[in-house]
């Protein structure tokens, strides 16, 4: 199952495929209107609640995380802020439980100005839950 991220889930859902996340620069970071680039981690076992900066902990070394970043941007480490506005960016549970997804958004010198985070639990059935929770983070 593939799953395309776009926009913010601010209920709970339940469908299999497609999570929605808001690709928005948060408006008060410096250089909003300059993102150009985003770069999606996904961090299995981990939370937003750990993004209180640009910085969002991914470490393949504690037993409880996995970080997951082989995601569909053409191999490149990020995507056209664009072209993932317009096609999502594919992410493919490797399994059931919970993910913290970080949305790092970059200007065309590739300095990062901002993030936005979502909580999101996969079911084993498939179907996955989004908590009504977005942090978003200034990275200057």
């Amino acid at each position: 199952m593939k799953w395309v991220a776009l926009a913010v889930c601010l209920a709970a859902c339940k469908e299999r495929g497609t999570i929605s996340i808001k690709l928005e620069v948060p408006p008060t970071c410096v250089g909003a209107n300059n993102a150009t680039q985003v770069r999606l981690q996904v961090v299995k076992g981990g939370t937003c609640a750990s993004c209180t900066t640009c910085s969002c902990p991914c470490d393949n070394n504690r037993p409880t995380t996995e970080c997951i970043t082989n995601l569909d941007c053409q191999d490149q480490p990020w995507c056209s802020l664009g072209d993932a506005k317009r096609d999502g960016i594919e992410f493919d549970p490797p399994s059931p439980g919970s993910y913290a997804l970080s949305y790092h958004f970059y200007d065309p010198d590739g300095v990062e100005i901002g993030l936005v985070c979502a909580d999101v639990v996969v079911e084993s059935d498939g179907t996955t839950s989004s908590m009504a929770m977005t942090t978003s983070a200034c990275c200057s």
